[in-house]
C-alpha cells in the first residue's frame, strides 16, 4: 500500500481529507523529489476512487460538481496529454513554444460521450508513466522554459507543480462526486 496516499484515505470526513491535502501540499510542494513521487503515486489514488463505480454512475452529474466522474477522468487524460507534450517540448529545446491548455473544453463539448471510464483511466495511466520517465533524473533541467501564447515564459518546474495541483484537484472532485452519489468506498485490505 502506498503510505503517502494512505494518509489521505484514512481521513473520515471530506473536511479532514481537504485539510490533509492542503497540509501535505504546503509541507512538501516545493520539493522536486516529492513532486515526482506524488506524480508516480496519485494514479493509484485516482484508480481507487473509481474502484467499484458502475459506468451508469460515472456518467451522472451531481450537485457537488458540474462534471460527471467520466468527464473528470476525460479532462484528466486530455490534460495529461497536453502537459506531457509541453514537458517533452521544453526538454527538447529551451524556449520551445508550448500550446495553450484546452482540456477543460472537453467536458463542455460532450467529448467523452462514447468513452468509458476504464479506457480513459488506462490512457491517463500510460501518459503519466511517460511523463514520469521523461522527468526522471532530469531535475537539473527543470529551470528550462517554454513559451506559452498567453502566459509567456513557463518553467518546467512550474508546469510540473501545476500537474501536481491538478491531480489533487481531480482527486478532490472525484471524492466529492462519489460522496454525492452515495457510493461507499471499498475497504482496503491490510
Amino acid at each position: 500500500m502506498i503510505s503517502v496516499m494512505a494518509y489521505y484515505e484514512d481521513r473520515d470526513t471530506l473536511e479532514e481529507r481537504e485539510q490533509a491535502v492542503r497540509y501535505r501540499t504546503r509541507q512538501y510542494g516545493s520539493n522536486r523529489r516529492w513532486v515526482l513521487k506524488a506524480l508516480r503515486e496519485v494514479p493509484y489514488s485516482i484508480a481507487r476512487e473509481l474502484d467499484g463505480i458502475r459506468e451508469r454512475d460515472a456518467r451522472r452529474r451531481t450537485e457537488a460538481d458540474e462534471w460527471s466522474m467520466l468527464e473528470i477522468v476525460g479532462f484528466l487524460r486530455d490534460s495529461e496529454r497536453e502537459d506531457t507534450a509541453a514537458a517533452r517540448a521544453i526538454l527538447r529545446r529551451n524556449g520551445a513554444v508550448i500550446a495553450e491548455r484546452r482540456a477543460h473544453y472537453g467536458p463542455l463539448d460532450g467529448a467523452y460521450d462514447r468513452d468509458d471510464v476504464e479506457g480513459l483511466l488506462g490512457e491517463y495511466w500510460e501518459l503519466r508513466e511517460e511523463l514520469v520517465w521523461l522527468l526522471r533524473d532530469r531535475e537539473d533541467e527543470w529551470e528550462r522554459v517554454g513559451e506559452h501564447p498567453y502566459r509567456g515564459a513557463v518553467t518546467l518546474d512550474r508546469l510540473v507543480h501545476e500537474v501536481n495541483e491538478r491531480d489533487l484537484d481531480v482527486l478532490w472532485r472525484l471524492q466529492r462526486v462519489r460522496d454525492a452519489l452515495g457510493i461507499a468506498r471499498r475497504r482496503r485490505r491490510e
